[in-house]
């Protein structure tokens, strides 16, 4: 895979192991993230987005007779780290994306509360659904995460690779 974010004059080369051509791709799937060529986020968000849906889904149906504390204990360790592995890499700064994956944390926090999904009576306000849980939004979580995380590169508590100082033509 080459990674680029240009559309026309594209370098195309052929690599090779072993004298045998490798197959050029337009996504890989590393270490969890989906990368692609130019360094998009929205297949991994997609994906992501839709396991923990369906991981909440599951949940909602096995813990349907459990009170709000179990269900809220279930969500943080089982659905939410399926939002938040690796954020710092892949944080999206599109709202589109950025409300995709807040929208699984309000639909958690209907089925923490027991509150139905459509046509709830009196209408329920989703921000102060949320904010009566004392749960920070998953955007911020995310900040903190990449703020966690420069602080420690910048203090040499985590490994990361230094570049290879290239020899000066004299």
């Amino acid at each position: 895979m080459s990674i680029t974010n240009a559309t026309k004059n594209k370098i195309h080369h052929q690599y090779t192991m072993d004298n045998e051509p490798l197959n050029s791709v337009v996504t890989c799937v590393y270490l969890g993230i989906t990368v692609d060529s130019r360094l998009r986020w929205n297949q991994h968000i997609g994906q992501i987005s839709a396991a923990a849906n369906r991981m909440l889904g599951f949940l909602r149906r096995t813990l349907y007779r459990c009170p709000q504390h179990p269900k809220e204990k279930t969500y943080k360790a089982i659905v939410r780290p399926k939002l938040e592995y690796c954020s710092s890499v892949w944080d999206p700064h599109q709202q589109k994306y950025i409300d995709k994956l807040e929208m699984t944390q309000r639909r958690a926090d209907r089925f923490v509360k027991n509150i139905p999904f459509r046509r709830s009576k009196p209408p329920v306000s989703v921000s102060a659904m949320v904010s009566n849980l004392g749960w920070e939004s998953l955007q911020f979580r995310r900040l903190h995460s990449r703020l966690t995380m420069m602080y420690m590169i910048t203090n040499g508590l985590v490994g990361v690779p230094q570049p290879v100082p290239r020899p000066r033509n004299s």
